[in-house]
């Protein structure tokens, strides 16, 4: 396996064959992102401008194709249409949401085929010497978990990091168009989120390098007692392997749950 001088030189070298894929997926999720903040802003206008007598406050280009089809007077007339138009948009918007999942599936599971058949060849042809250092447990820590961790970057965070972007874009957009200040307001916690964000993935690394660690001793422990079970067995050995077993755990996960747990409640899951 050849070395790479950026992990995004890595990933994009294994995304070979799969490009087209992330391709229309962030595609369909910038029109699913679009199509979604639409309806919203055509029911609104609706309420205010044609049922209500709110004058109507529209883009230069959408007030002209207003006017051309007789403005505010023939949309009262035929309430029909903008009720038609709504569940066509949000008809799409659920197509196109299928469709960025179809792809997105399609990409990641070829990904994830030719990132398991380099890792594979690559480990068949490390020397002796390299797989007496290393332990079971922990190649096949790395052949199972660390690629189902990169499958889920790139299935769902990378996904959804594309539509928040595009979703906060286009809804400050639209709220300036209301109210500048009220934009403003919301807009400050922005940041503040992003920074949460930003300390809690830097305090959470560190915690998840360790389990990953020592999910790999845990490995070994496993495949150490599935091999030598005879053995465990002759010498009556099973409650002690048990109890081995239950502190390696205890170590791995408990530390993890008490960081998170504490995190959650002050607004990472809103994130």
């Amino acid at each position: 396996m050849q070395r790479f001088r950026s992990n995004a030189a890595m990933l994009f070298y294994f995304l070979r064959g799969s490009k087209k894929y992330y391709f229309l997926t962030f595609l369909f999720v910038i029109l699913t992102s679009i199509l979604d903040l639409s309806n919203p802003r055509i029911i609104g206008f609706t309420v205010d401008s044609v049922i209500g007598s709110k004058e109507p406050e529209l883009p230069m280009l959408f007030s002209g194709f207003l006017r051309d089809f007789g403005g505010v007077d023939f949309l009262k007339k035929h309430l029909v249409g903008i009720a038609i138009l709504v569940i066509v948009l949000a008809s799409l918007a659920a197509f196109t949401r299928i469709f960025y999942r179809i792809n997105i599936a399609k990409g990641t599971e070829r990904f994830v085929e030719t990132l398991r058949n380099e890792l594979y060849s690559h480990i068949i042809r490390l020397p002796y010497a390299w797989h007496k250092k290393h332990a079971t447990g922990d190649i096949i820590q790395r052949c199972t978990s660390d690629v189902d961790t990169v499958k889920t970057f790139l299935s769902e965070q990378l996904v959804n990091l594309v539509r928040i972007t595009v979703l906060i874009t286009l809804s400050i957009f639209f709220m300036l168009q209301v109210n500048g200040k009220l934009t403003f307001i919301a807009a400050i916690f922005i940041p503040i989120i992003v920074l949460y964000s930003v300390f809690f993935h830097t305090k959470i690394a560190k915690t998840f390098e360790n389990v990953d660690v020592q999910e790999g001793k845990l490995s070994t422990i496993v495949q150490e007692n599935l091999t030598g079970i005879r053995v465990v067995r002759a010498f009556g050995r099973e409650s002690f392997e048990r109890s081995v077993l239950r502190g390696r755990m205890k170590f791995i996960f408990l530390p993890t749950c008490i960081f998170a747990g504490t995190c959650l409640p002050f607004g990472f899951q809103v994130i």
